[in-house]
């Protein structure tokens, strides 16, 4: 577990800073991963992506070698679209989200870069899965309001890292809907209210920034 959380803090965070270390750490030593299942799917997530950086053969799989491969099984085992809340969403419910698309963005960027000419000539299509996961997290950021000022106001740990996930929500919907030709889930006059994330280098342990 040590060495996939250094790998996702000092790799994939420092891209897309969807979580903050010293309060995720905090979670896992008081083990809420046991008592609150979105932080554990949180959990699984960020354990997912970490493995397609390492080459630790403790992750890796036992015959497919090619990294595309790796992290699948944790990634596999948090259903989320199956069991969509319709109400009460929490901060770890926009991460699953989060996170999960963006080990995802990563895949579709290197699968474009390798596939885009046989894309031109075969007719085919980039996947679209990634593109309704990311519309997925940001309803939920509408349905708590943090595309309104007024709820991430306040400079607190719980308010950024919101503000975090609403930003790289964002950035991934453009990215997917400029590649796939489609609509965005949210438009710039929604966005214009939210505050960007804090300057941080993650190196904060309170609940303040």
């Amino acid at each position: 577990m040590r060495h996939l959380l250094d790998t996702y803090f000092n790799i994939h965070n420092i891209i897309l800073p969807i979580l903050h270390r010293p309060t995720f750490e905090r979670s896992l030593a008081d083990k809420l991963h046991e008592r609150n299942e979105s932080f554990g799917e949180v959990v699984l997530l960020m354990c997912a992506v970490a493995c397609r950086y390492s080459d630790d053969t403790r992750v890796t799989h036992p015959i497919i070698t090619s990294t595309s491969n790796t992290g699948w099984n944790l990634f596999n085992q948090v259903d989320r679209l199956r069991r969509t809340r319709l109400i009460g969403h929490q901060l770890y419910d926009a991460q699953v989200y989060a996170v999960r698309s963006s080990i995802l963005f990563k895949d579709i960027y290197s699968w474009v870069d390798q596939k885009l000419a046989a894309c031109f000539l075969d007719g085919l299509a980039p996947p679209q899965g990634p593109w309704a996961i990311v519309g997925i997290g940001l309803r939920v950021m509408q349905d708590v309001g943090i595309h309104r000022r007024a709820r991430t106001g306040k400079k607190t740990v719980e308010n950024e890292l919101w503000k975090r996930c609403f930003w790289v929500l964002v950035m991934m919907d453009r990215s997917f809907s400029n590649l796939l030709g489609r609509s965005c889930a949210i438009q710039d006059e929604e966005c214009v209210s939210v505050c960007f994330p804090y300057v941080s280098t993650d190196s904060t342990a309170t609940n303040e920034f």
